[in-house]
This record gives C-alpha cells, structure tokens and sequence, in this order.
C-alpha cells in the first residue's frame, strides 16, 4: 500500500506518495495538467512499475491533494514549480540517499520536469519525456484541425478560457485521442476506486486544475520548446502514444529530430496509446523503464 506524506515545500504544504519495491531505483512522476496529479490513478496503474521501482507521486502547489485556495492569492511562475521539484527531489534524497533518480515528465511536467534537469542534470539519472508539450500555439492548431470537420460549432484557436480548452478535451476524449486503449469509465473508476484520495480530494482536484490553468496559461500559451528547451543535459527518452492528440505526436517527432541531447536520446512511440501510455500500455512502460535504468 503506498505511503502517503505531507510535506513542506518552500512555504507551502504539498503531498507526495511512494510505494513499490524500495530497493530500486526512483522513478518520480511530475504531472501534467497544469492542475492534473497522477496519484489519484497510482494504485490502479502503478502496479507493474513497483514491482522494480520506488514510484514516487507529487501533487504539485494547488493541484490534488496539495490544493489550497491560498495558493493562487498571488502570481505564479515556471520558477515556482521548478523550485518546488527541487524541493522535492532533496526531501527524497534526504529520505533515501544514494537512490538513483528517474525523473518522468507528463504533458505540463514535461515543461516542469525538463526545466528541473536544466537547472541540475546532476539530480538525475534519467529524463523520460511523455506526452510532451512542445509548442502550445502550434498544438490548439492541429487539435482544431482535427477536430472542426465533426465539430462545426468549434472556434479556432487561440484557446485561453477554460470553457474552450474544455470543450476542445471533450472532443478529444470523444475521439479517443487523450485515452485511445482505455474507457472513460475505466479511467474514471480508477481514479475513484483508490485509497489515496478522498471525495473531497478528487473535488479539490477539478478546482484546482481550473485555477492552475487560469494562472498559467499566459506563460503555457507561448511555451515553445523548440527556443526554450533546445537541449537536455542528460540520458534522455522520449515516450509517445501513437493516437495522442492532446500533445499531438507529429509535434513530438520533429522537436526529438531537433533537440540537442549530448548524453543521448531515444524516440519510443506506444502504438496503442494517445495520451497517457504509462496507463494504457502499463506493462510496456513498466519493461522500458527497466531497459533505461539499466543502461
């Protein structure tokens, strides 16, 4: 059963989770949304990946567990997340020294989970990008592409209203391009069914998924990581579901064709996936994760 800990995070309280076999290696998971934590979901997908690994979760300031209205009284920046996953990986590292780290980046993490290894590459021993956002502008265009010929009601981009982005996910989800080899109702009862979360846990979760977004879209919707992230300092993998149209997969190909990545680089694309492949192909995520941490 995983433990599940609060802890201070640069003048904040956040939660983090850990289960798995505690004598490997760590594999920490910075969750995307802005506002969407992974944990909910933990005990019901994990369960390959902790057979070799410590799985560590951690609700980012305002998301999930670690929501609190406070939180959002004031402006927020990349730097704010960046520094509390620094934070949080020194609280491991105090916790379990000596432990390697494989850090996992999903959707927004990728941006928060690639900035973290910009900023001390010497942290990790691995970066594995999933889901990744490279160029926000660009992504809302392919998703309307995608989405106008069935969806004739739909406004073109720019998406910067959380009614907007919503809709565009419903249209997505409809297409099964966020969740291709997964039900929504499989989906849902994952995230209901655990023990981690509680009724007002999962309420705190939509409010702050809706408030992260509203603070953040200002900086996401500019994000390009073509400028911003032009290279990445560590063993670096890049993991991408097929069908994913919430950070569309041709938009990935061409940013790994491109980023400079002198410690090395790998493009493994799930071809029974869209945007969640650690859910959707759980084993085979589980088996790569093991390949990467052996090399």
């Amino acid at each position: 059963m995983a433990k599940v800990e609060q802890i201070n995070v640069r003048e904040t309280k956040q939660w983090i989770s850990y289960s798995g076999n505690e004598a490997g290696s760590i594999v920490l998971f910075v969750h995307g949304g802005p506002g969407s934590p992974l944990m909910m979901f933990s005990e019901s997908f994990d369960k390959e990946l902790a057979k070799k690994f410590l799985v560590v979760h951690w609700d980012q300031r305002g998301a999930g567990k670690s929501y609190a209205p406070e939180v959002f009284s004031k402006p927020l920046s990349i730097q704010d997340y960046v520094l509390d996953g620094l934070e949080v990986v020194k609280i491991l590292r105090q916790k379990m020294p000596g432990k390697k780290i494989i850090l996992v980046g999903h959707s927004w993490g990728t941006i928060v989970a690639s900035h973290m290894v910009q900023a001390q590459p010497e942290l990790f021993s691995v970066y594995v990008s999933v889901g990744t956002v490279v160029d926000y502008a660009k992504a809302d265009e392919l998703k309307y592409q995608f989405l106008h010929k069935d969806h004739a009601a739909l406004k073109p981009p720019p998406y910067r209203k959380w009614a907007q982005v919503m809709e565009v996910s419903q249209g997505l989800m409809k297409a099964h391009r966020i969740f291709h080899n997964l039900t929504l109702d499989e989906v849902n009862k994952a995230a209901g069914s655990g023990k981690i979360y509680s009724i007002e846990d999962l309420k705190n979760q939509g409010l702050g998924a809706q408030k992260s977004f509203e603070v953040l879209i200002p900086y996401l919707g500019k994000y390009n990581a073509f400028t911003e992230m032009p290279q990445i300092a560590v063993p670096t993998y890049f993991i991408q579901g097929t069908f994913d149209m919430a950070t569309p997969t041709e938009l990935v190909k061409k940013y790994y064709d491109k980023v400079l990545a002198p410690k090395g680089k790998e493009f493994i694309e799930f071809k029974k996936s869209a945007h969640f492949p650690m859910f959707e192909e759980a084993n085979v995520f589980a088996e790569t994760l093991k390949k990467v941490d052996g090399k």
